[in-house]
């Protein structure tokens, strides 16, 4: 039996030229439509940058600016403009470690959780399972990870904000600002 990615080497192209037709035109299409899915999506990055930027930036400032939260547009669309806090912890183990401990010094000490980890060979199935007493004294390498949950941090930074307190944002690695969302008229949420 074939394997079906054998080829045979050295395999020249087919005598008949209807195939050989055949083969180009689907090349050729395979090609341009490969060249089209390209710029499609570089302009969808484009229009989600662009997307972006008015949602995050421009509208919610114009409309700060006056004194709104929410207005209705022309076409009965609701624009209206909510608080957001996004991002996670830094994976550098400095940065987290300032972060973990700005968080427990300001209440968020029971959200911590702490991962150990260790690598055993395939065929240490028991070795693994008695591990609890005897990790350090057998000399395995343990990997400890202290982290919380991206959501019950984002939770708690944007309570700690509502609430008018400081956050060091850039140290637990997220941002926060306001976005703009869109509710279109007679849309009903499914």
């Amino acid at each position: 039996m074939s394997n079906i990615f054998d080829t045979e080497e050295g395999a020249s192209a087919p005598s008949n030229s209807s195939v050989m037709q055949r083969m180009m035109r689907l090349a050729d299409e395979m090609i341009e439509l490969e060249e089209m899915i390209q710029g499609m999506e570089a302009n969808l990055s484009d229009f989600k940058s662009r997307m972006t930027h008015l949602k995050i930036q421009e509208l919610p400032d114009l409309m700060a600016e006056n004194g709104l939260s929410q207005f209705r547009t022309s076409s009965g669309a609701t624009i209206e403009v909510n608080d957001f806090v996004a991002g996670s912890l830094t994976k550098e183990s400095n940065a987290r470690k300032t972060a973990l401990e700005w968080l427990a010094m300001n209440g968020a000490a029971d959200m911590i959780k702490t991962e150990v980890s260790v690598e055993f060979g395939k065929t240490e199935h028991n070795r693994a399972k008695d591990l609890a007493a005897k990790l350090a004294q057998d000399g395995y390498f343990v990997d400890e990870k202290e982290g919380i949950h991206a959501q019950t941090l984002l939770a708690f930074v944007r309570e700690k904000l509502r609430n008018g307190e400081e956050v060091p944002l850039e140290t637990l690695g997220l941002y926060a600002g306001r976005t703009a969302k869109v509710k279109l008229a007679g849309k009903r949420k499914s």
